[in-house]
This record gives C-alpha cells, structure tokens and sequence, in this order.
C-alpha cells in the first residue's frame, strides 16, 4: 500500500516539477534571446552559432531554475492533496504525514545529485564553450568587417 501511495506521490510531484523547470528556464533565457536575435539579424550570426551559445548558458541556468521547480512541484502536489482531500483521507487510513516523506526526499536527493553535477561539470564545460564561440563571432565579424 505505501509503495502504491509513494509512486502516485512522485507522478504528482513530476508533471509540475517538468512544467515548472520549462517556464523558469524559458524565463531566465528570454532576456538573452532578445539579444541573440539582434546579433542573427543586425550582425549576420549564423543560427548554429546562436544555438551553442543558448545550449552553453543552459546549464547556468539550470542550476538555478532545477531546485526552484523541484520546491514548487512539491508544494504545488501536496496543496493539490490537500485541496482534494486526500491527505485527510491517507490520515484516516492511518499513513502519517512522516510516511509521505521518503518520495519527497528522493526527488530532494536526486535533485541535489543532478544540481551538483550541473554546477562542478557542466557548468565550467557551458563557460569555456560559450567563450569559445563567442570568439568564433568576434573573428569572424572581424573578418568580415576588415576591423
């Protein structure tokens, strides 16, 4: 019965937690892609270039926007139990609210594991990239424009 409640804990917990972590993501990468599509239209900048600096500033961006996701997901999804009576309803069953916590502290943990990774290897990987193509640009524009 526990692993039953855990798993369906956990698919609540997972469709908010996907939404969440595109709308963020995509929020934070607005303000940078007005600026890149200046560069496409005023400047020339191929498309490939553009996508390589989005894919190189995307992993700043999740360290930020995985946790917040993961907090609203499990705020979102316990609210929607509780909105729904179902949290009362595990309670007179007998499962205590400390019985819901282990799906939530695998997500936790699992988010951690991902965050961390993106931050001690993704992170200097998505830097030195971005540099990289920006260098590319600047050569290239210098090229072209006989600077």
């Amino acid at each position: 019965m526990k692993k039953t409640i855990h798993f369906y804990i956990i698919k609540e917990i997972l469709t908010p937690l996907w939404v969440s972590l595109v709308v963020f993501t995509f929020v934070l990468l607005l303000s940078r892609v007005m600026s890149m599509a200046e560069m496409i239209f005023s400047r020339g900048i191929q498309l490939r270039q553009v996508g390589g600096l989005i894919a190189s500033i995307l992993p700043y961006f999740f360290v930020f926007t995985l946790p917040m996701s993961t907090l609203l997901a499990v705020l979102l999804a316990f609210l929607r139990l509780s909105h729904d009576n179902e949290i009362t309803a595990m309670k007179t069953a007998g499962i205590s609210l400390y019985q819901l916590m282990p799906p939530v502290l695998v997500i936790g943990v699992i988010t951690y594991l991902i965050t961390s990774f993106l931050a001690i290897f993704a992170l200097p990987w998505g830097n030195k990239n971005f540099k990289d193509i920006l260098y590319e640009i600047a050569r290239v524009l210098k090229k072209r424009y006989n600077f």
